[in-house]
């Protein structure tokens, strides 16, 4: 199995931010911001990342995530209760690495699942990072850099920097979420390092737009 994640560049400073504080820290969190887990079937190995719930009509969910996860391969998503359901790309973002992945749910889990409230980051705010972590699904804490800043490589073009140090590979589409429970971005890989990073989040506004303005699928009644 491999962590899907990217590294960019080489090796940058670390972020001198305000001091991080958790958000939250349990499964039933975790289920009320809509994160979920992505397994990308490729030609020669599987991967694994993230992603949360921004969209859900009937039994038809929308997933924001990053696009090198939900193009690495056959998609599936895997819920906390062990439902897995399979799911492919709706929409990719072109200027970001951001996508939409849709997918249908069993009825009876459909009611029970959230889309995320969504919200823009704010410089210095305590967030957490839901990731797909090694063994499981994992509760990351961190803090939002300067909103707006030049990244190591460039303009900011949307994205923003996160001091998270539980963020590693594999926590690649996870939803950050701030102390209100809203998601104000998209966790898609770092600068640096494992021991000198600078973690690198996309704002999902756009693409949760695209995600809720597209039609969903209509459903026929059948007659019996």
């Amino acid at each position: 199995m491999l962590a899907l994640g990217t590294r960019f560049g080489t090796i940058f400073a670390a972020l001198a931010l305000t001091a991080i504080g958790s958000t939250a820290a349990s499964a039933t969190d975790r289920f009320a911001d809509g994160a979920i887990t992505i397994r990308a079937s490729g030609a020669t190995t599987d991967g694994i990342g993230s992603g949360t719930i921004v969209a859900r009509n009937g039994t038809t969910i929308r997933v924001l995530t990053a696009k090198h996860v939900a193009t690495f391969g056959t998609l599936s998503i895997r819920f906390d209760d062990g439902t897995r359901v399979p799911a492919h790309v709706l929409s990719v973002m072109p200027d970001q690495d951001l996508a939409i992945v849709e997918a249908d749910v069993p009825v009876a889990l459909a009611p029970t699942l959230h889309a995320a409230t969504i919200a823009s980051p704010r410089t210095q705010d305590a967030i957490h990072v839901w990731g797909s972590g090694f063994n499981g699904p994992a509760f990351e804490p961190g803090a939002v850099g300067s909103v707006g800043t030049d990244l190591p490589d460039g303009a900011a073009r949307g994205r923003y920097a996160l001091a998270c140090n539980l963020c590693h590979e594999g926590d690649s589409g996870g939803g950050v979420f701030d102390s209100q429970g809203r998601l104000v971005g998209v966790y898609i890989g770092y600068f640096g390092t494992a021991a000198q990073r600078i973690s690198v989040a996309e704002s999902p506004l756009e693409a949760t737009r695209v995600a809720r303005a597209t039609a969903f699928p209509t459903t026929i009644a059948r007659a019996r």
